[in-house]
């Protein structure tokens, strides 16, 4: 599983063209996770949920502001949240609590 955390952490700057989004996206996502936590363990619509949690941590890190098309959060949201969810699968809940902890742990290693 720490495997496809890593992989999935390293292929976010790629969801999008504009490099000022792709770097805030590793915080967003990890807020997004750690926000979206216990409401994804009780959701019927899962992507639902993570896609208006993220589009939320785009907003709160300010990911977008500078954005040409303002559409794009939306897009990148989407796909974000498909591809959390086709990682994580059923074990989602690990999944998050594996995403939030990397993401912390590789900012004291680099």
């Amino acid at each position: 599983m720490l495997a496809e955390v890593k992989k999935l952490h390293n292929d976010l700057p790629r969801f999008t063209d504009d490099k000022g989004i792709a770097k805030r996206l590793h915080r967003a996502v990890e807020i997004a996770l750690r926000n979206a936590y216990y409401e994804i363990s009780t959701a019927e619509n899962k992507k639902e949920v993570l896609k208006n949690y993220l589009i939320s941590a785009f907003i709160d890190t300010r990911a977008f502001d500078r954005a040409k098309d303002k559409k794009e959060c939306l897009r990148v949201a989407e796909k974000i949240a498909n591809e959390i969810l086709k990682v994580g699968g059923k074990d989602l809940m690990k999944f998050s609590e594996l995403y939030i902890k990397w993401n912390n742990v590789r900012g004291l290693i680099q």
